[in-house]
């Protein structure tokens, strides 16, 4: 995205928009029909999804009685949640799947006049670790999508946005550096900094 930035060459709106829907759609599938026992972490998830499903939500403050997790409990209350509403792994990757590459796309779209450079910057950097550290990229996403409220200077959603990826991965807190970068004036580079900070940090 940061590459074609300031590329005038971008393309039209409504091409745009399919090339969208269409790299997002492959994008996903590949994302929910990989085989999840082969990637580092997904065991793990998925023994998190059945634990956590299975536990009544008075209880899940106490999660760490029934197994060892993180206390994220953005992570945890996400996972009850889809679990409340359907038992099944295929859909838990696909809820994660729909959230984490539309945060991406949203960002190309907000933020870039091209679309296939960001997608191969995308594939080759972030889309295979997306596919198992899961609380990372959900915290990745939402910080993607918050960076809209830090150009239009609206301080306190960019800063509930932050909390509430701090929920899923506690290292988002780091964010809260960039408020006090907004002395710059210049938001080209603040969003082009802050941008390479989440995606390769």
């Amino acid at each position: 995205a940061l590459l074609d930035h300031t590329n005038n060459s971008g393309v039209s709106g409504n091409r745009a928009t399919y090339l969208h829907l269409f790299s997002g759609t492959i994008l996903l599938l590949l994302f929910i029909f990989n085989d999840h026992s082969l990637l580092p972490d997904l065991p793990d998830y998925i023994n998190y999804f059945n634990v956590i499903g299975e536990t009544p939500w008075r209880e899940l403050v106490n999660i760490r009685k029934y197994i060892y997790i993180k206390e994220d409990y953005g992570f945890i209350y996400s996972f009850k949640i889809i679990h409340s509403l359907f038992d099944s792994e295929i859909f838990l990757f696909a809820v994660i799947g729909v959230f984490i590459i539309f945060s991406y796309l949203y960002f190309v779209r907000m933020f870039s006049t091209g679309i296939l450079s960001p997608i191969f910057f995308y594939l080759a950097y972030s889309f295979y670790e997306n596919l198992f550290l899961i609380r990372q990229s959900i915290a990745v996403g939402i910080l993607l999508i918050s960076l809209k409220f830090l150009v239009q200077q609206r301080k306190l959603r960019f800063f509930t946005m932050i909390c509430v990826a701090f929920t899923f991965h506690q290292t988002s807190i780091v964010m809260l550096l960039v408020l006090l970068m907004d002395s710059l004036k210049n938001y080209r580079q603040l969003i082009g900094v802050t941008s390479v900070v989440i995606i390769l940090g």
